[in-house]
């Protein structure tokens, strides 16, 4: 027999209103079979429960025996641990019903908020509750909803700091769980893409910033103004990475519309419109981002190197020795600050930024040091300073043993102060950690030559017009070496013949009159033929070229190799040829006249 209830007219009354009345298994848990007294039924064996099982058929049964505070606790414990999100729900709300009949709304609203926190969309079955519980079940709702969207804050919080500190695995953590309070929280969405970005899921990240947009749509409200420039902002940057440089600009132009006082909106859309050619406007978008930030190394940096891209050295030099005061320790700016002084003129400036670079980053961590030391040494050896390029040149081999332009303008300038051993050892070192350069090869032969070796110099020059055919001035070299070889013609043996990419005046049909020298301003991204040294009487001098010109282009083609333009100067069927150049860093038009 079971235990006679002590509470008959609270049993009576359970039976009438508690879910455990409904078809199939109740929402609570409970029986009518449990509300009544049966005639003795056979027993039959039953299969094993599961703990969750057994721990419901216990609540059930201290309920039947009137044992309300016992099958509330069971109720509650199984709400709280039950491995399904679902029942957790359902035995949570029958935990408050059993509060509520007990006369314990308090009680009974409090469990009714944790049950609707873990699962908001939980919907009480109709005709079962009485209208006061149901009447505390709508509050409960709103009270659940709101410690949510608290609670998803303070998540949202915690996992932007966890962003800004660099760890983006406890980020993402943080951030999925604010999401999963509050999914449509637009600041949550928002970093969870920048998660993406940072950890180069540039796919999931533009999904992300998309969807912070999407958002508008549903309620405008909720998106701030500033925020969806931000989100605008990086699926440009995502564009930009991805080479659609045109939905970059597009969609950054947008970003500025939103929010004009984001300087760097201003500097990433400059930077898209410099990759679409749209100088000009590049340029004043990233001026305008200057104007916003003049602080900031990277936006002065970029100013600076378009302004020395339009030839504007005067404006170049003025940025980027604001950008050197306010940011000292930045090699890359005192190098580019070199290289702008060296556009202007001021070769001393020059000397004393670059220096300055080299002694900022001797390991060249920040990238400038090498550059720096490698500009300085090209200095040095164009104004014939070679005592100084070799020591810069050997600077840069320190910083870049694995380089063969440095080992190469070491031997250079060591070929040029007269230690021809010590260069023939530098450009051979040169060749075998670059051995696809034709230049090198042919550098190598001409120090051969120098010092009358004249089977590796043969050599050399033969693997130079090898990797280039057209190479011209190993091609000369090789043809002479081989002539005398065979006795069909002397060969100078003094060492005169062309070093480094150099050109001297050769006997043609059309003597430039002019020594050339390849050069690579890579900070100013320029590069062209260096008028060393002008010949009186040739085309040169004739057409109006002088010592330290530039010449960028030949009828519109740029010019990298000193041989390109000996090779069209012979080749030429018009009676000039158009040369784009940079003089003292003010863009000059020659006409070089070929008759």
């Amino acid at each position: 027999m079971r235990k006679q209830s002590s509470f008959p007219v609270l049993v009576l009354f359970l039976f009438c209103t508690c879910p455990a009345v409904a078809q199939g298994t109740p929402a609570g848990g409970v029986t009518s079979e449990d509300l009544l007294d049966l005639e003795p039924q056979a027993v039959h064996p039953q299969p094993p429960q599961d703990p969750a099982a057994a721990k419901e058929s216990a609540a059930e049964q201290a309920f039947a025996e009137g044992d309300l505070a016992r099958a509330i606790d069971l109720y509650h414990e199984l709400g709280a641990a039950h491995p399904v999100a679902a029942e957790r729900s359902r035995l949570r709300v029958t935990a408050a019903w059993l509060l509520f009949q007990q006369g314990n709304p308090e009680g009974a609203g409090k469990e009714l908020t944790a049950a609707l926190f873990q699962d908001p969309g939980y919907l009480p079955r109709a005709g079962i509750y009485s209208p006061e519980f149901l009447e505390l079940f709508q509050n409960a709702q709103r009270d659940a909803m709101l410690e949510r969207q608290r609670s998803a804050a303070r998540k949202l919080k915690q996992g932007i700091e966890a962003l800004t500190a660099g760890d983006t695995r406890a980020a993402r953590g943080l951030l999925v769980e604010s999401l999963e309070l509050a999914p449509d929280l637009p600041r949550a969405v928002f970093s969870l893409a920048q998660v993406d970005l940072r950890e180069q899921l540039a796919d999931a990240a533009l999904a992300g910033f998309e969807r912070v947009l999407a958002l508008e749509r549903n309620a405008p409200e909720k998106l701030p103004r500033e925020l969806k420039a931000q989100a605008l902002n990086n699926i440009g940057v995502i564009y930009f990475g991805r080479e659609q440089y045109e939905d970059a600009a597009h969609t950054l132009e947008e970003a500025a519309r939103l929010n004009g006082g984001d300087p760097r909106v201003w500097f990433n859309l400059g930077l898209a419109r410099q990759k679409l050619h749209l100088d000009g406007t590049g340029l004043d978008a990233l001026r305008r981002a200057h104007e916003l930030d003049r602080r900031d190394a990277e936006i002065a940096s970029e100013l600076g190197r378009a302004y020395a891209g339009a030839g504007r050295w005067m404006e170049a030099v003025a940025i980027l020795l604001a950008g050197t005061q306010a940011h000292p320790d930045s090699a890359t700016l005192w190098l580019q600050l070199g290289e702008a002084q060296r556009g202007l003129g001021n070769l001393e400036g020059m000397a004393t930024s670059l220096g300055k670079a080299i002694e900022l980053d001797p390991a060249d961590i920040q990238g400038a040091g090498f550059r720096a030391a490698m500009a300085r040494a090209q200095s040095a050896l164009t104004a014939k300073n070679f005592g100084q390029a070799v020591a810069a040149a050997e600077v840069a081999v320190r910083m870049r043993p694995d380089d063969g332009s440095a080992w190469a303008l070491l031997g250079l300038s060591q070929q040029a102060l007269g230690r021809l051993q010590e260069a023939t050892q530098s450009l051979e070192k040169a060749v075998a950690v670059a051995p696809d350069r034709a230049d090198i090869a042919h550098n190598l032969g001409t120090a051969y030559l120098a010092q009358k070796r004249y089977p590796e110099a043969e050599a050399s020059f033969r693997r130079a017009v090898t990797l280039d055919p057209a190479a011209t001035e190993a091609a000369a070299a090789l043809a002479r070496l081989e002539a005398q070889r065979t006795g069909s013609a002397g060969v100078p043996r003094d060492g005169t013949d062309a070093r480094r990419t150099t050109a001297r005046p050769k006997a043609t049909k059309r003597n430039l009159g002019a020594q050339l020298t390849a050069v690579d301003y890579p900070p100013l991204g320029i590069r062209g033929l260096l008028v060393e040294s002008v010949a009186a009487g040739g085309l040169a001098e004739l057409s109006g070229l002088i010592r330290d010109d530039l010449v960028l282009r030949a009828d519109g083609r740029p010019l990298t190799q000193v041989a390109a333009l000996l090779t069209l100067l012979e080749s030429a069927k018009t009676p000039s040829i158009q040369l784009s150049v940079l003089r003292a860093g003010k863009p000059v038009a020659v006409e070089l006249r070929l008759r």
